[in-house]
């Protein structure tokens, strides 16, 4: 109807008879224009209100935020999509709409506010980062700096700007180029010392190489070894993955070189093993020997055992320990065997002596009855007193021979 009026305004300049066909023209496209415009009115006014349905339904049971804001603009675009209202029902429709629409959208408006304090409150906090990251960049001297606290820096840094998520996308995109920046100069310096620490351990792992095929010996390869050990935990910080080819490198130098240390300790404990075993054959034999009761131990095997452990060769404190106090325990029984022997000879030579005693008494006796007695001495002792014309001991002498069995005895 706008357009027709239009239209109208510009026919008038025009002649009449021209004006007159037009106006016919017109009239009749105005007609139909009406026709198809009571036709859409008719078609669209139900789709409106069930518009007008669903927004109410949505406003007096409102859907979690996000999902209600999304709900209202897909009900909006479908108003719009049924192109503008005529009649004035469909205009107490659209107003109908529009009422709903923003009492449905309250929940959302709250909501919206809260996430942009959010989103201000963490563009906030990282502008505090990028801030506290460049002072430390500018107040740190990276001569002597503490290497591993600029990794943790760099690691927080990067953990706390996630964790402020998330931000207005205009101010936040020129916020995340500066932090980039920073990082990356952070990621600079501590680089630069990454890679004279792996230079280091690289020098390490060359020298443990070298001292692993060196003809040192076992122990100066390991005394080497361990020394190297702590030089590689003393070098600062590495990146995680070469260090770890360096380590392996490293450690298996050092491997080789504790292995050599294992063989000869094997061979060390075996040459032990051998020499105490010899030690307790030489102490099983000579125990045998002093079980044998038919067989009496003299001296002189007391003395060569004794002369063979000595010749035996050292062992380590706690075996030798063990196997000399079964040795003295050896030598007691021994001594204490070849003590008894004497006592027992001792003994048999007195009981013999005794016997002797008096047969040369009972031979004095006939010698001093006048008898003929043959005098020869059953042992030295009684010479003295076996010649011709001689007269019976004295008690002096006698006294002295008693003496003499007591202390035997």
């Amino acid at each position: 109807r706008a357009e027709a009026g239009r239209i109208r305004k510009r026919l008038k300049p025009m002649p009449e008879r021209s004006v007159s066909e037009l106006s016919r023209h017109l009239a009749r496209a105005s007609a139909r224009l009406s026709e198809l415009s009571d036709w859409q009115t008719y078609a669209t006014t139900p789709k409106r209100e069930a518009l007008l349905s669903a927004i109410t339904e949505i406003a007096e049971s409102p859907l979690p935020p996000s999902d209600q804001a999304d709900r209202i603009k897909a009900l909006r675009a479908e108003w719009n999509a049924l192109g503008p209202v005529g009649r004035a029902d469909d205009h107490r429709l659209l107003d109908a709409f529009n009422e709903m629409a923003e009492r449905a959208f309250e929940p959302c408006r709250s909501h919206f506010a809260a996430q942009a304090e959010v989103r201000a409150a963490n563009l906030a906090a990282r502008e505090a980062i990028c801030a506290s990251l460049d002072e430390y960049l500018a107040a740190t001297d990276w001569a002597s700096a503490d290497f591993k606290a600029a990794e943790r820096i760099m690691r927080t840094a990067r953990d706390e700007w996630r964790a402020h998520h998330p931000v207005d996308r205009s101010a936040g995109k020129a916020l995340e180029v500066r932090f980039e920046a920073l990082q990356a100069s952070l990621h600079e310096h501590i680089k630069a010392e990454w890679d004279r620490n792996l230079e280091v351990k690289r020098l390490i792992v060359e020298e443990a190489q070298a001292l692993a095929s060196s003809e040192q010996p076992v122990a100066a390869q390991v005394e080497g070894a361990k020394r190297l050990q702590q030089r590689w935990k003393a070098v600062g910080s590495t990146p995680r993955r070469p260090d770890q080819t360096l380590w392996r490198d490293f450690r298996a130098a050092c491997d080789a070189i504790f292995g050599h240390r294992d063989s000869a300790k094997q061979s060390a404990d075996a040459e032990i093993q051998a020499q105490r075993q010899a030690a307790e054959v030489l102490l099983a034999e000579f125990r045998t020997r002093l079980d044998d009761a038919s067989n009496p131990i003299e001296a002189g095997s007391l003395r060569q055992f004794q002369a063979q452990y000595d010749e035996l060769p050292s062992l380590p404190e706690r075996i030798s320990r063990l196997l000399a106090r079964e040795r003295d325990e050896l030598v007691r029984i021994a001594e204490q065997q070849l003590r008894t022997q004497r006592a027992n000879e001792a003994r048999a030579r007195l009981d013999k002596l005794k016997d002797q005693d008096a047969q040369v008494a009972a031979l004095e006796q006939q010698q001093l009855a006048g008898e003929p007695v043959d005098f020869s001495p059953p042992d030295p002792i009684f010479a003295d007193r076996c010649q011709a014309g001689a007269t019976p001991a004295a008690t002096e002498a006698l006294a002295c021979i008693v003496i003499e069995a007591e202390i035997a005895a």
